[in-house]
């Protein structure tokens, strides 16, 4: 049973375990000495096994209970652990793409499932393993929906940069590692920033050379992620990173879809770390008579809330009171909607409430209480102090 578990302690973190630095951070990361975790690789002879404690930090580390429940989940069969419905549809999968990526019948299946396995930890590093060799289909589960309430976690991160460092796509690497950059912002986590920052950097010079701005969204990732990394830095290249970005769309000739893409997800960066002017420049053509008709360009309507939100952001910001209720009383989010899914529904709410605790009086205690629910559920503590920023 150890074996199983030194296999999959190897098939997630093979990257990390080919290093000496590597397994230092682990090691410092699970709470073990670097020579008990030479030992459980087979890097290090040793006469003597691993004690209990050593074993259950390891089980914890890969997000069971301790080396029992690794030992029970074990004794479950994988098609009853990753059910045959869902084996069968990502099976299927692995031989044949859609016809058309926005495909109605595959995008409901596919979220649904895509729900049900990155929201459990067990299950995802089971699906990862499972299909660790088909980088369509973790594209497809891990690639398309980026999952904001969990990018916090360590194991959501970990499967992340485990993807990456496994599939070698350029454009997946460019996710991975900036959306992990902000689960750890977002979260005032900063471990292995540096680190996840060169891999980023690594790969979004790998995508530029193969791809250019093809795949907007990366791009748009990568800018956020970076203007993160310098504010934490209070890099002296920080304000000409953000001139430059502004910049981007025309310079690189972006057409009116990735424009929009790119200036909404990187004005929703400048918001977060209070450049609210920045970032209304970057909306400021998006006006009310153009205010519907841009969603023929865009691509899925539940970013539609997303861009939504940042425009009143960053009024709020700039302390246009009026024209941001404004903007609010007509900002009407349908939670059942079936465009608002799972993976980005947090991150909408956290801007939706605390936009409603400053723009709606009459209902801000309860705007203020879905906040700190939300707040807990992300585990982004770093919104306490955006909230704090937009009081004064």
């Amino acid at each position: 049973m150890i074996t199983r578990l030194k296999q999959e302690f190897e098939d997630l973190y093979f990257r990390e375990i080919s290093t000496v630095k590597g397994i230092e951070n682990l090691s410092s990361e699970i709470g073990v000495s670097k020579n008990t975790l030479r030992r459980f690789l087979g890097k290090m002879n040793s006469g003597s096994n691993l004690s209990s404690h050593s074993i259950n930090a390891i089980c914890k580390f890969l997000s069971y209970k301790d080396f029992g429940d690794f030992k029970n989940k074990q004794d479950i069969t994988p098609d009853s652990f990753l059910d045959e419905g869902t084996k069968q549809f990502y099976d299927f999968l692995k031989h044949r793409k859609p016809k058309e990526e926005k495909e109605s019948v595959f995008q409901n299946i596919n979220i649904q499932y895509v729900e049900r396995i990155i929201n459990n930890p067990g299950l995802l590093q089971q699906f990862f393993l499972e299909y660790r060799n088909s980088a369509d289909v973790l594209e497809y589960v891990l690639g398309w929906h980026p999952t904001y309430h969990r990018s916090a976690d360590s194991d959501y991160q970990s499967v992340l940069l485990s993807c990456a460092s496994h599939m070698k796509i350029s454009h997946f690497g460019v996710f991975a590692s900036s959306f992990v950059i902000l689960g750890k912002f977002f979260s005032e986590n900063n471990a292995d920033f540096d680190t996840n920052f060169k891999d980023l950097e690594k790969s979004y010079e790998k995508m530029k050379k193969e791809f250019g701005n093809h795949y907007i969204f990366p791009v748009a990732r990568y800018s956020v992620a970076k203007l993160f990394v310098l504010y934490s830095q209070n890099s002296e290249d920080f304000n000409d990173f953000i001139d430059k970005q502004t910049q981007l769309p025309k310079k690189e000739n972006f057409n009116a879809l990735q424009s929009i893409v790119f200036k909404v997800h990187f004005a929703d960066a400048l918001n977060t770390i209070g450049k609210y002017q920045q970032a209304e420049e970057l909306l400021e053509f998006y006006n009310d008579e153009n205010f519907e008709s841009i969603w023929n360009q865009y691509y899925y309507e539940k970013y539609r809330y997303f861009f939504t939100a940042t425009k009143i952001m960053s009024l709020l910001g700039m302390k246009k009171i009026k024209e941001a209720k404004r903007y609010f009383n007509e900002f009407k989010i349908d939670w059942k909607d079936r465009h608002f899914t799972f993976d980005i529904a947090s991150y909408i709410k956290l801007q939706y409430f605390t936009l409603g605790y400053f723009l709606d009086e009459i209902n801000k205690e309860n705007y203020l209480q879905n906040l700190q629910r939300e707040i807990e559920i992300t585990g982004f503590k770093r919104w306490k102090s955006i909230f704090e920023r937009l009081k004064c």
